[in-house]
């Protein structure tokens, strides 16, 4: 078979030989001048008519603007620039990849000018703009510092993968408030906190206007944490426990008098007393298999208590007083 071009016989391409075919033929096709359009707040690159994640605008830029040859397969390529200012680069550009089984490797220039913008979702954000409002409270107590910032690490990660943001929260009324830029964002936030915490949440929407002829709404998620946590000590049917296990359903917890796993519902601690963690440190005076004899620090008299199942007891033990009832404490 012969070369249409210049005659030559042997492996054609096309109906070229190897040396027509890549006179005639190129990898790829570079501007010699690419704009890069950069929101000034989070450095996302504005390509294909939508804003996307940059770490190297002037890679990312390139990449976008080379136009590759449509037979072209496993092409890569390389950027080196040089600033000439904080928004103008010069560039040189390598590219490689194979046409019909042939390897190419070319080389551009170019200038890369940088403009910068505020992004669809940093404007939102500037403007407080929420579609959701996340209200996270704990039941007949302060949410504390591990509480918030676990929620808001949450949040962050919610939005991150959501491609949202928070516009704004705050700490009140013994909890937090989150303005969420995506309804969906938020209800996936509550729904994550609830299952973390065992808690309930609802869903409140308001009417705040129409666009395009359709009614806009805001929702409120209200999220409400139990009052009771894990090793927290509390008084109810006379008898005080410690919670060991907590979910939606069931509560697990200690008698601190007999150490008996007891079982709960969660609105059968509604109205249980949250004790405050008073335990101290007692002097063992003596162990037997099923007691213990402690000498209680505030009396100094000598008082026998039952202990767990496989407890060993060292020289001193946790001990929590309730009224004028002394417990064996778990250690932590």
């Amino acid at each position: 078979m012969f070369c249409v071009e210049c005659g030559r016989e042997g492996k054609l391409y096309k109906s070229l030989c190897e040396n027509c075919f890549r006179k005639k033929t190129v990898l790829a096709k570079l501007p010699t001048t690419i704009d890069a359009v950069r929101c000034v707040s989070c450095g996302s690159l504005f390509l294909d008519k939508k804003w996307a994640e940059s770490k190297d605008i002037i890679k990312d830029a390139v990449s976008f603007s080379v136009k590759y040859h449509k037979d072209a397969e496993d092409c890569d390529i390389g950027v080196k620039s040089v600033y000439k200012d904080e928004r103008n680069a010069d560039v040189r550009v390598k590219v490689k990849g194979v046409i019909l089984g042939l390897n190419f490797n070319e080389e551009y220039a170019s200038e890369v000018k940088i403009k910068n913008a505020v992004c669809s979702k940093c404007s939102k954000m500037f403007g407080k703009y929420h579609e959701a409002i996340v209200q996270v409270r704990a039941a007949d107590r302060k949410l504390d510092e591990e509480e918030i910032n676990t929620v808001l690490s949450v949040a962050e990660q919610i939005v991150k993968a959501c491609a949202t943001f928070i516009s704004n929260y705050e700490k009140m009324h013994g909890g937090i408030d989150l303005y969420i830029g995506s309804m969906s964002a938020g209800r996936r936030i509550a729904k994550t906190i609830s299952d973390k915490y065992h808690a309930n949440y609802s869903e409140s929407p308001k009417l705040v206007g129409k666009k395009n002829g359709k009614d806009v709404y805001r929702v409120t998620f209200a999220v409400r944490i139990p009052k009771y946590r894990v090793d927290d000590f509390v008084y109810v049917d006379k008898r005080v426990f410690i919670i060991k296990r907590t979910s939606k359903s069931r509560i697990a917890a200690v008698d601190l008098e007999n150490h008996v796993m007891a079982s709960f519902k969660p609105d059968e601690l509604e109205n249980a007393k949250i004790l405050p963690d008073t335990t101290e440190d007692a002097v063992v005076v003596s162990e037997s298999e099923n007691e213990i004899q402690i000498l209680d620090p505030k009396t100094y008299k000598t008082v026998t208590l039952m202990k767990p199942k496989n407890f060993k007891a060292k020289e001193t033990v946790k001990i929590l007083r309730y009224e004028d009832d002394v417990f064996l404490a778990p250690e932590a």
